[in-house]
């Protein structure tokens, strides 16, 4: 009898859990409930340049309790986040949620993969191309996303940060909507400035840079050249804030330092931050060698740059690029207009 009952009340607690998993896959409210824990403040894989290969595609963080609403005023600086790699590596997917701290001031954060190279195939000047057009893909949709079109910062870390400098270097061009791909400020954390100049001191035999540029093009030092930020730096450059640690063995800080000079000759606005002790690949809050957190001083380079809200003001370029940076008296006004 016993025997019989335990049975029963087994088959009855089995029921119980059966109900409950039906309800849990079948019930459109708990369903429901359940696609709603993704965060909303992220759209991700949105297409913005269709090629050979197929769609290249970038995320988009949305700042907090802020609704989407295209025609809606007060719009928001954009940012378009570049992933490191070597150019061989990286994704969109680990380098957005590093620079999401942004939205919650005020920014829209839009992560892009782009070409990388492989071995035989070569991704330049292709993995530029693709950024370019992201940048006219924001100021496309700069109304859905209350993007401000002439407030956008490119933002990179190694061989992100190269193509990020690019962006702020080369001559801006124009599809034949009249959309721009230039940028009104640049964030590198140790981006490398001249590609021939870090391969031979690099010494490796099978250098990544070769791997973006091609192993053995008919000039290689040319197209080197051409790939080199530091060759396009000109007046009307975008401001830049450099960022480089002094212990940097994959690309070093002579780099960012000549950056820096060159576009301080230029009359460019600039600021080179040094991080003692830092090795290549440190994020915004640096751990070590000492604990630091550069991301005050990002939003303060950018602030600026720009105000959320006109007028616009532009840096003394002395202060950024010698001092600190906390705006005050070392920030002159001056019109939008007079600025790019």
């Amino acid at each position: 009898m016993r025997k019989i009952w335990f049975i029963v009340h087994a088959l009855g607690w089995m029921s119980v859990v059966g109900l409950f998993a039906w309800l849990w896959f079948r019930d459109p409210l708990l369903t429901a409930t359940t696609a709603g824990r993704e965060d909303p403040t992220i759209l991700r894989d949105r297409a913005y340049r269709m090629t050979a290969s197929g769609a290249v595609k970038l995320d988009v963080y949305l700042p907090p309790n802020r609704p989407v609403q295209a025609g809606s005023s007060g719009l928001l600086p954009g940012v378009l986040a570049i992933h490191g790699g070597s150019w061989i590596g990286g994704s969109k997917s680990e380098y957005g949620p590093q620079l999401a701290r942004l939205t919650r001031h005020g920014y829209v954060v839009f992560a892009a993969d782009y070409q990388l190279a492989r071995p035989g195939k070569p991704s330049w000047p292709g993995a530029l191309e693709d950024l370019r057009e992201a940048i006219r893909w924001i100021r496309r949709h700069a109304d859905k996303f209350l993007v401000d079109p002439n407030r956008l910062v490119v933002f990179g870390n190694g061989s992100g940060a190269h193509l990020a400098l690019l962006l702020g270097t080369f001559p801006p061009d124009h599809e034949p909507g009249g959309i721009s791909s230039r940028v009104q400020a640049v964030v590198s954390m140790y981006g490398p400035a001249d590609l021939a100049d870090l391969v031979t001191g690099r010494h490796l035999s099978n250098d990544p840079a070769r791997q973006l540029l091609g192993q053995d093009p008919p000039d290689w030092l040319a197209c080197a050249r051409a790939a080199s930020p530091l060759e396009h730096v000109s007046r009307d450059d975008s401001p830049t804030l450099l960022i480089h640690g002094t212990d940097d063995r994959w690309v070093p800080l002579e780099q960012s330092q000549q950056m820096a000079e060159s576009l301080t000759q230029a009359g460019v606005p600039n600021r080179l931050i040094v991080v003692p002790g830092a090795r290549h690949g440190f994020e915004l809050p640096v751990k070590f060698p000492e604990t630091r957190d550069l991301f005050p001083e990002v939003l303060a380079f950018l602030n600026c740059v720009w105000q959320v809200h006109p007028p616009y003001i532009l840096c003394n370029p002395h202060s950024l690029h010698h001092g600190t940076l906390d705006g005050g008296d070392k920030c002159r006004g001056i019109h939008r207009a007079q600025l790019f």
